[in-house]
């Protein structure tokens, strides 16, 4: 006897390839407000619909054809925007009391890396629960409920950890796997060119889920920066605080020791003398992550002179891998030419050294045991579109090397991250 649970699948399985089917056929339909009300319900139904799509994509008239393809090509978007921006990690959790040391076990299913809880503070009590939290703001509301929990700029790669603090009340809001916050608000006074001038300066900052992996995080060219579109007062009522127009706009910074938070400021007149409270600032902020990373791999790197590869509009070589009685030293070279894979615009190009991690960068016997690259020193320079790296490092080797491989993002996408804080009080 088949279980009730797998006819209900079944059944639900056979409605669905039927509303897809049905769908696809409506992309030919004679009337537009069918076609694209199909093609906005194949887009919700997702990569269940792709297997009839490509079908369509290959058969059919010229306009079918083209829907489809244009649909498909949605899909592959979304799978890589799912990729390097998700998902989203959620916490539900009784309403009850817990021992501090007792929440990474609790929490292990939910939220798939690991909690670091204080040592000192393992044995405390807390009450709280969750229904569908997201990851972030459990985490702030843990804090705020336990009382001596901060959440800490600095954290290990690939976990969330907590330390001994007070925790922070900076205004925040939380959108998917990022948390963002007003760092900083405070209101200025200048002299440029010889007028006075009142203003305010907001530095914003975002951090994300360790799943989330952009590139903001290492060296971009240009601002990758928060972009704020409303600012109302206390009554709702929309501010114009515009940027003075001395200011070069915003600056966008990063502690080294902090790779995971992404900092930028603002600058703008001061709210009128009677707002002593903003009821709402609303904007996005710009993040970049990969969208096409090579695998660069040289076979047999000390047995031949240069090697050279192709990544995008870029080329990498090999241009030594000599061994000696300690281990093998290599330099590899990166270059791009102006014009090779450039976009229209250059502002907020991704840099050169950003498309490649030092630490990924490993050697291989060919029983599959690897060594890491050891970075003696490295070079950058960039003109005119043109740009060169050049990294020079060692690998404890003593062995024969059977390939050097790293990854190389040959390509990158943006994304706007909306964020949303609600009543900041002014300084």
């Amino acid at each position: 006897m088949i279980p009730r649970l797998t006819l209900h699948l079944l059944a639900w399985t056979f409605l669905q390839g039927s509303e897809i089917d049905r769908l696809a056929e409506q992309l030919g339909h004679e009337d537009g407000a069918v076609r694209q009300k199909a093609e906005k319900r194949l887009l919700e139904i997702g990569e269940p619909a792709r297997p009839a799509l490509e079908r369509l994509g290959v058969g059919g008239d010229l306009e079918v054809r083209t829907r489809t393809r244009a649909l498909l090509a949605a899909l592959d978007q979304t799978a890589l925007r799912a990729k390097w921006l998700g998902p989203r990690w959620t916490v539900t959790l009784a309403e009850g009391n817990y021992v501090l040391g007792d929440l990474p076990r609790l929490l292990k299913e939910q939220v798939p890396v690991p909690l670091e809880i204080p040592a000192g503070l393992a044995s405390s009590r807390v009450r709280l629960g969750a229904n569908g939290m997201g990851a972030w703001a459990f985490l702030d509301r843990l804090c705020e409920v336990h009382g001596g929990l901060a959440v800490p700029l600095e954290r290990p790669e690939g976990a969330f950890a907590l330390e001994e603090g007070k925790p922070a009340h900076a205004p925040t809001c939380y959108s998917g796997p990022f948390r963002l916050w007003i760092d900083k608000l405070t209101l200025e006074t200048r002299n440029p060119y010889g007028t006075v001038w009142r203003g305010a300066r907001m530095v914003l900052a975002i951090t994300w889920q360790p799943n989330v992996h952009p590139l903001n995080r290492d060296y971009l060219r240009g601002d990758f920066d928060f972009k704020i579109s409303e600012i109302t007062d206390e009554k709702g009522i929309a501010l114009d605080l515009k940027e003075p127009p001395f200011e070069s706009g915003s600056g966008s910074t990063l502690d080294r020791t902090r790779e995971s938070v992404w900092r930028s400021w603002k600058t703008l007149t001061t709210p009128p003398p009677h707002v002593r409270r903003l009821s709402r600032v609303r904007g996005t902020v710009k993040m970049v992550f990969p969208a096409d990373v090579a695998m660069i791999e040289f076979r047999s790197p000390t047995e031949f002179a240069a090697k050279a590869t192709r990544a995008g509009g870029y080329s990498v070589s090999l241009a030594s891998c000599k061994r000696t009685e300690t281990g093998i030293i290599a330099r590899i070279c990166f270059s791009k030419a102006a014009g090779s894979g450039e976009r229209p615009d250059r502002h907020g190009q991704v840099e050169l050294r950003a498309r490649y991690r030092s630490e990924s960068i490993r050697i291989w016997e060919s029983d599959g045991k690897s060594y890491p690259f050891e970075v003696r020193s490295s070079s950058h320079s960039s003109s005119d579109g043109e740009e060169t790296a050049e990294l020079l490092g060692f690998f404890p080797l003593k062995g024969d090397a059977d390939k050097l491989t790293f990854p190389f993002v040959a390509d990158y996408f943006e994304q706007d991250i909306p964020f949303e804080f609600l009543d900041v009080e002014l300084p």
